[in-house]
């Protein structure tokens, strides 16, 4: 079965109960992005919530970005 991609969350117009109901509606079967800036769901919630699949793959990235530019800088600056 497929599964439907959810855009949103709180902070983009998408309401916990909004969200709740297409879990129902599509018997789980739908995925979001975790996004870590405040607002958001966590994974716990997303998970009681009964989405089908949680994407921390672009956050992920991002810390791991983030990582590698204070290393550069660092190592730039000579520490």
């Amino acid at each position: 079965m497929a599964h439907r991609d959810v855009s949103g969350g709180p902070s983009h117009g998408l309401r916990t109960a909004e969200l709740e109901q297409l879990v129902k509606a599509l018997r789980g079967r739908i995925y979001v992005e975790k996004n870590q800036a405040d607002g958001f769901l966590s994974v716990e919630d997303l998970s009681e919530i009964g989405v089908a699949r949680i994407s921390v793959g672009p956050e992920l990235y991002k810390a791991a970005m983030l990582s590698y530019q204070k290393a550069a800088a660092e190592l730039l600056e000579g520490q």
